[in-house]
């Protein structure tokens, strides 16, 4: 911790500040960057933010301008040799990648990525509360990169969070999506994607699946004696990472399926998670009804038949619902 204390000084120093613009612009005119990327201000080396002192520096300018630390290095070789064992992680108390193997894989959880669900790196959560994740990615910007995030708590116990990408050229050219999804592909070849991954209870009343990778993200359903299902999601850890292999809209096709179709009602009982903070943002403009259909659980009800919606209880305002019980039935 004796890194960030001597920050503190070290920020205060204006010679530093002073001589960054002329040695980017060195910088920058050395790298040998692929055409089609050189319009992206590389203005730093990876050289530079492979000194954990130099890059928290120099990521403490950048915040101030809303702007992201990026770097290039011209082969992924390179580029994920350097962030499997970037300095900042021994500084921070993480053993890097390639030495330990107590990671955790991490899934890519924005649906609107083409590698959604699919392993694209590792993330790591200490006891002390600092979190480490590397990932790859592409983007029309950057083409193929590594995302480097930490989040940690200085000397003074304030959360801070320091983040870079490097970037990299394939062949000497920006990557494309199409390569960077083939080798985002390979990497799921080390997954057990055999039945031994999940955790499956079947019976005449009850429906449950996990996946014990993740062991808190699962899908269970209960029929209840009036024949309507109860039913409960989990499908993202708390770090957002999402299982590459139970996803949402499968999982409630499967539970219909289970059951033969032979459910009464769905019921929606919402006393935290995504469909109650759903219900109380639509419940400001529109009936309880209205809001129940436009929740995740109200539109996949919808798609099997359950188009009917009876509000059974309610705790709260509008707005402000702490508990929230309806049903979707069919007309």
């Amino acid at each position: 911790m004796k890194l960030f204390g001597a920050l503190l000084f070290l920020f205060t120093l204006s010679g530093f500040a002073g001589c960054i613009p002329s040695l980017r612009k060195a910088l920058n005119n050395s790298m040998e960057i692929p055409p089609e990327i050189q319009g992206i201000s590389y203005s730093i080396s990876l050289d530079e933010i492979m000194n954990p002192r130099q890059f928290l520096e120099l990521n403490q300018e950048f915040a101030k301008k809303s702007e992201k630390i990026r770097v290039f290095t011209d082969d992924i070789s390179k580029a994920r040799s350097s962030a499997y064992n970037f300095p900042l992680l021994k500084e921070l108390g993480f053993e890097n990648i390639n030495a330990i193997n107590d990671w955790e894989k991490y899934a890519s959880n924005l649906e609107k990525s083409d590698f959604y669900g699919l392993n694209i790196g590792w993330t790591k959560k200490l006891e002390n509360g600092n979190v480490a994740r590397i990932r790859i990615d592409w983007d029309k910007k950057l083409g193929g990169h590594y995302d480097l995030e930490f989040y940690y708590k200085d000397s003074f116990g304030q959360n801070q969070k320091a983040k870079a990408s490097i970037a990299f050229g394939c062949n000497g050219k920006k990557c494309t999506q199409k390569q960077i999804r083939r080798y985002v592909n390979s990497l799921q070849k080390n997954q057990d994607n055999s039945k031994e991954r999940f955790f499956i209870l079947k019976s005449e009343k009850e429906f449950l699946i996990s996946d014990t990778k993740y062991e808190d993200i699962s899908a269970y359903a209960h029929k209840t004696g009036d024949g309507s299902l109860d039913l409960v999601f989990n499908l993202k850890n708390d770090y957002g990472q999402r299982s590459p292999y139970l996803r949402g809209k499968e999982l409630f096709k499967r539970v219909i399926n289970h059951f033969e179709n032979d459910v009464s009602a769905i019921n929606g009982k919402w006393e935290y998670g995504d469909n109650l903070k759903r219900f109380n943002e639509l419940s400001l403009n529109m009936s309880p009804e209205e809001a129940a259909k436009l929740t995740w659980t109200g539109e996949r009800a919808q798609e099997y038949g359950f188009t009917k919606v009876k509000v059974v209880d309610l705790k709260g305002e509008p707005g402000n619902f702490s508990k929230v019980f309806v049903q979707f039935t069919k007309e």
